[in-house]
């Protein structure tokens, strides 16, 4: 869990800095805006787990691995 957590917040930090989320590989993000748009990052292999982040915009982030 703590991996997927860092996986979240490293995507969120990437936002903030106005940086497009670059998840390791076999991870998957996903940023879902207020506005309702949802972009994903990365592709998933198998999902074990998941973790959420909120970045600086207020976008949730959500990742998973």
């Amino acid at each position: 869990y703590a991996r997927v957590l860092q996986v979240a917040r490293d995507a969120a930090q990437a936002l903030a800095a106005g940086l497009r989320p670059s998840p390791p590989q076999g991870w998957q993000v996903e940023v879902v805006y207020a506005n309702g748009t949802a972009l994903r990052y990365g592709s998933l292999a198998r999902e074990r787990c998941r973790a959420y982040a909120i970045a600086g915009d207020g976008a949730l982030v959500i990742a998973r691995g």
